[in-house]
């Protein structure tokens, strides 16, 4: 049981899980690739998996304030508050399996810090060098990696707001008609 609450560093965890074990382990690169928006999805994939397989804690939904960091030789310290998501990929290496393009790794910061990610991986498929992080940080802004700012909604917001009025009116007026 204790491989299910694998510690990267006090507050952070890996969240990544073996598909067939649902135990803390990278995944193969090849399978979702280096494009920051396929690594969202399957970063969403695995906040999934982890709360269908693991549920201690309930991870949130992350956010899209994004930033990543590339063509690293070490692993990179990051400033992370507490709901941020940090995701590395790791070179196949010595001992990793060949054919994956290396392992992804995704872990949760439950509580603000800096972390410092592994230099070389910890397989099983990838057990390289880290090449690039992605942190998603939860609020788009503050001391985080993502701090560039929040991303707008396009407008979806205010769409959901005014569906959400009509609603009230119209099933106010249901209610006056019946009375």
């Amino acid at each position: 049981m204790l491989a299910l609450c694998q510690s990267a560093s006090a507050g952070v965890m890996i969240i990544s899980l073996d598909p067939n074990t649902h135990t803390p382990s990278d995944v193969p690169f090849n399978d979702i690739g280096g494009n920051p928006v396929s690594v969202f999805g399957w970063l969403q994939g695995e906040i999934l998996s982890w709360n269908n397989n693991i549920g201690t804690p309930t991870l949130p939904d992350p956010t899209t304030g994004h930033i990543r960091q590339e063509n690293l030789t070490s692993g990179p310290t990051v400033q992370v508050e507490a709901g941020d998501y940090i995701v590395a990929h790791y070179g196949v290496g010595p001992n990793g399996v060949p054919g994956t393009g290396g392992g992804l790794v995704a872990y949760y910061a439950d509580a603000s810090q800096s972390f410092t990610l592994p230099s070389s991986g910890g397989g099983p498929n990838g057990t390289g060098g880290i090449s690039f992080v992605d942190v998603w940080d939860h609020t788009g802004g503050g001391p985080g990696p993502g701090g560039g700012g929040s991303v707008p909604d396009g407008g979806s917001t205010l769409a959901m707001l005014g569906m959400s009025l009509a609603a009230v009116g119209f099933a106010r007026s249901q209610r006056k008609a019946r009375a």
